[in-house]
């Protein structure tokens, strides 16, 4: 039994912030080797110390880990959620802009306080979970593919671009290497895919916790650049509307952007 069926652990892990398909990040390392009810308390415990820290023990591994109902070591990240899909009732997709990304990585890095490090390793003594790395390791991010509520996408993917509404896109001359991709029934992304989870990628076929490493790096520095050659295509005359409706906003929005697909 995968721990997404044990509605305690599945309560605990969505706690620590891994609530449904998106890119997280925090400080990777690992936790135990730990039972899962020994996991599941000490995650509960941490969150009820600091409930609006929004810092989290978030285990990246496949759920069914613990079918054998034995001691494993856990991968996990200690941090936050960066971005999840978010789809409003206009059918308007919620991306992070760049410089929204940004500062939330330096807030995740700094939110931890000598004191807050202290209260962690306390906590892990006196339940007996090792781990490592998750308060010095490298910093990482992850696109994840997460069970929620039973279900589990067929895919999700990654986007670095500009969100448009559908109307607004036609006739918009479109720069050399970028397409416009359908985010949602009115919602479109001027940009590029960076990352994807499928059924034929990750670490399973389609059911649970899947994951690929993003380096927010990258995607920042591509994001600079679809800033620049909206710079210079938003001059063109068949964006004149545009710019007068969103001016700067246009560059400033550049960011990234889930799109998720269902059986």
């Amino acid at each position: 039994m995968s721990y997404s069926e044990l509605p305690f652990f599945d309560f605990q892990v969505r706690g620590q912030r891994l609530d449904g398909s998106g890119v997280y990040f925090g400080r990777a390392g690992s936790v135990g080797p730990v039972e899962r009810e020994v996991l599941a308390g000490f995650m509960r415990d941490w969150q009820a110390r600091d409930p609006y820290k929004r810092m989290g023990v978030i285990p990246v591994e496949h759920p069914s880990l613990f079918d054998d109902e034995e001691s494993h070591q856990v991968e996990a990240l200690f941090g936050d959620r960066l971005l999840r899909f978010e789809e409003e009732e206009d059918g308007l997709v919620l991306g992070k802009s760049a410089s929204m990304v940004e500062q939330h990585v330096e807030r995740i890095k700094g939110v931890m306080k000598p004191e807050d490090e202290e209260a962690f390793r306390a906590l892990a003594a006196e339940q007996g979970v090792a781990f490592e790395g998750l308060l010095d390791g490298p910093c990482r991010a992850y696109l994840c593919r997460v069970r929620r509520h039973g279900r589990v996408e067929k895919s999700v993917e990654l986007f670095v671009g500009y969100g448009v509404w559908k109307e607004d896109a036609s006739g918009l001359v479109i720069p050399d290497g970028y397409k416009l991709h359908k985010l949602s029934r009115k919602y479109l992304v001027l940009g590029r895919p960076v990352a994807r989870i499928d059924g034929l990628d990750g670490e399973d076929a389609g059911d649970g916790t899947t994951k690929v490493a993003v380096d927010l790096d990258q995607i920042l520095e591509e994001s600079r650049a679809l800033q620049e050659v909206l710079r210079e295509t938003s001059k063109d005359p068949s964006w004149e509307e545009m710019v007068d409706m969103y001016g700067d906003e246009i560059v400033d929005n550049v960011g990234i952007f889930l799109r998720t697909a269902w059986p």
